[in-house]
């Protein structure tokens, strides 16, 4: 995500990224069908990471007015924080139709789910 928030996702190659892990160029497409795979992942990752977040980070609010509060001031320090992260994977998500997908499912789905829990 460095790499692309540096140089924007379409100039980076999976040679730099490969060499910025330490692994080998071909291990990114044998795994994840190339950079637009690793992206996905990314963002998989980074969705699941945000659940464990919310589920450990706030209480039960003593009101329904309360939780709605917390919930949305943790989403708009969350997307603050992850602004660089967000800059890169919003435009690639209206561009890739299978990332969009990927976005609009499991993001919603996981943190109701996170929520009503």
């Amino acid at each position: 995500m460095k790499l692309f928030a540096q140089r924007g996702y379409e100039p980076t190659t999976t040679r730099e990224i490969s060499a910025k892990a330490g692994c080998a160029e071909g291990l990114i497409h044998r795994y994840f069908d190339g950079k637009a795979g690793l992206l996905a992942a990314i963002v998989d990752s980074r969705v699941s990471q945000e659940v464990i977040n919310l589920n450990e980070n706030l209480a039960i609010a003593p009101s329904l007015e309360e939780e709605i509060r917390q919930l949305v001031e943790w989403e708009i320090d969350r997307m603050w924080e992850e602004r660089e992260f967000l800059k890169i994977v919003l435009p690639r998500a209206i561009l890739e139709p299978k990332l969009g997908e990927l976005i609009s499912k499991a993001g919603p789905q996981q943190r109701a789910r996170a929520i009503a829990r």
